[in-house]
């Protein structure tokens, strides 16, 4: 069974919320992200701040 999920809030807000210190350029909204696609992430990176980053998704099996 496939887990696919949604992420429908947009940069702004995100990064509002979050206090991000940086959004990716062309961040945008996805709704319908499969498995193995690359996914936002917030992180906190040591002398830099929160961040919002791309990741690789799951490996297909």
């Amino acid at each position: 069974m496939c887990g696919r999920f949604t992420l429908s809030t947009d940069a702004q807000f995100l990064s509002d919320y979050f206090d991000l210190d940086r959004v990716p350029a062309g961040f945008e909204q996805r709704f319908n992200i499969a498995p193995g696609q690359s996914i936002a992430t917030i992180r906190q990176v040591r002398g830099v701040g929160r961040e919002l980053a791309l990741t690789a998704g799951a490996p297909q099996a």
